[in-house]
């Protein structure tokens, strides 16, 4: 379980995209943090994140695999998808503009606070400059 307050970590897209992608060095870190999850590990996504995932097998020509990658990772019985609010994406611009972040990476740090997730499973460096954020990739 995760360190917070809700025992509950965020999932990044890169986790997922390390693990379809069997990457040489990353994917058995990947496929270990997504074990976790197959064992009982509550972890909070995003529609966001989805929709990154889609849009890398789009970019790399297997824009016919979305579907079946996404239907798996919502297999997961203890993932939970959020979606963005306006309130979400006001503050992220916010924390993109203090941070010197993408509007993406404001929006998945925005979720995470208003849910009090302080720790990402997540590569992203970004996130990790964020005040009460931190990134795991382990």
């Amino acid at each position: 379980m995760g360190d917070d307050e809700h025992g509950i970590r965020f999932l990044d897209s890169d986790v997922l995209i390390d693990t379809i992608t069997a990457h040489a060095e990353r994917g058995p870190t990947a496929a270990r943090i997504l074990t976790r999850l197959e064992q009982g590990e509550r972890v909070l996504t995003s529609t966001l994140v989805l929709l990154e995932v889609g849009w890398f097998l789009e970019a790399v020509g297997k824009g016919s695999e979305v579907k079946r990658v996404l239907e798996a990772i919502l297999s997961f019985r203890n993932l939970e998808v959020v979606e963005s609010t306006s309130k979400d994406l006001v503050r992220a611009s916010e924390l993109a503009r203090s941070y010197e972040l993408s509007l993406s990476q404001g929006v998945k740090a925005a979720l995470m606070l208003s849910r009090g997730v302080n720790e990402a499973y997540s590569r992203d460096r970004g996130l990790g400059r964020v005040d009460l954020i931190s990134t795991k990739f382990s």
